[in-house]
C-alpha cells in the first residue's frame, strides 16, 4: 500500500469513527466550534487586521526581492494596502483606485505622503457611469461601500445612500499608461472582483498580469458568483488562500473546499510565475 493509499485508508477510518460518535444533535454545539475554528485555520474569516488576515506577511515576502515592480490596488479605500506596499518597498510603483468621493480625499493624502498614484474612479467590466452605495448614517464613507445595493438591503439591513461614479476598465488603464507587465493586482471591491477581472481580459490573454489577489466573501452570493467563476476566467492561474502565516495551496478545484462564502483573500498566480512565486513562501 502506498503512503497516499495508507493515509486515505486511515483518514476514512477516523472520519467514520468520529461520525458514529459525534454525529448527534447533542454534539452540534461542539461540532460548530470545531467547524469555525477550522475555517480560521484555513484562512477564512480572518478579517480583523492585516496581521491576522495574513496580508502583511504576504506582502512582506512577495515584495522582499522586488527591485522594481508595479502594483495595482483596486478598491483602495483610504490606502492602507497601497501604503503598506510603499512602506515595505519604496521602489514599487503603486496605482490605487477608489471611487468613493469622500474616502478618496483620505487616499489622496496617503498618496501624496508616500508617493503613489491615486485615481477617483472605479475599475469595472465597462466604461461609463454607475452608482456606489454606502451606509446612510456614515456620510464620510465606510469599508463596505459597494456597487451592489443588495448588500445593504439583504445583508447589512441598513439604509443606504448612493453616489454617482465613473467606471473604466483595467485594460484601458494599462493601454493608456503603456504598462507591459503588472506584478500584482489586488482587488477588494465588495463583490465586484469578477467584473473587474472581466475588464482585464486583454491583459489576461496577453499574460500581462503575474499575480492577482482578490477577496471572496458573502457578497458573491448576491451576484450568483462562485470560486469556479474565477477558476474558469483564469485558466492559466494557480490558486492559493492567504493564511495568517503563509499560503494554503488550493490544488485542483473542489467545491467542498473552494466554495466557502465568507471573508478570505485568494491569490491567483500565473503558471509561468509559479516557480518563482512559491520560492518566496518556502
Amino acid at each position: 500500500m502506498s503512503k497516499r493509499d495508507f493515509r486515505i485508508y486511515w483518514s476514512e477510518k477516523i472520519y467514520k469513527a468520529y461520525a458514529s460518535v459525534f454525529s448527534r444533535p447533542q454534539f452540534s454545539g461542539f461540532n460548530r466550534i470545531l467547524f469555525h475554528l477550522g475555517l480560521r485555520g484555513l484562512g477564512v474569516l480572518n478579517y480583523q487586521n492585516f496581521n491576522i488576515s495574513g496580508e502583511y506577511d504576504f506582502l512582506l515576502r512577495f515584495l522582499k526581492s522586488c527591485h522594481s515592480a508595479i502594483v495595482i490596488d483596486i478598491g483602495a479605500n483610504e490606502g492602507k494596502y497601497a501604503s503598506t506596499v510603499k512602506i515595505l518597498n519604496k521602489a514599487v510603483e503603486v496605482y490605487a483606485f477608489e471611487p468613493h468621493p469622500r474616502i478618496f480625499k483620505k487616499l489622496e493624502e496617503s498618496a501624496a505622503r508616500l508617493q503613489f498614484h491615486a485615481f477617483n474612479y472605479a475599475l469595472h467590466e465597462q466604461t461609463g457611469k454607475s452608482f456606489l452605495f454606502d451606509y446612510l448614517e456614515q456620510p464620510e464613507g465606510s469599508e463596505h461601500s459597494s456597487m451592489n445595493p443588495s448588500a445593504f438591503q439583504e445583508f447589512y439591513h441598513k439604509k443606504s445612500t448612493r453616489y454617482e461614479i465613473i467606471t473604466s476598465m483595467l485594460d484601458h488603464f494599462i493601454e493608456e499608461k503603456k504598462i507591459k507587465t503588472l506584478d500584482l493586482v489586488k482587488i477588494d471591491a465588495e463583490g465586484q472582483e469578477l467584473a473587474i477581472l472581466r475588464g482585464a481580459r486583454q491583459a489576461l490573454r496577453q499574460n500581462s498580469i503575474k499575480v492577482i489577489q482578490f477577496e471572496f466573501n458573502y457578497l458573491n452570493v448576491f451576484n450568483g458568483e462562485f470560486m469556479k467563476s474565477f477558476h474558469d476566467l483564469l485558466p492559466d492561474f494557480h490558486f492559493f488562500r492567504i493564511l495568517s502565516h503563509g499560503l494554503l495551496d488550493l490544488k485542483d478545484y473542489d467545491p467542498l473546499e473552494w466554495e466557502i462564502f465568507a471573508f478570505q483573500n485568494i491569490v491567483a498566480v500565473h503558471r509561468q510565475e509559479l516557480a518563482n512565486f512559491t520560492q518566496k513562501f518556502k
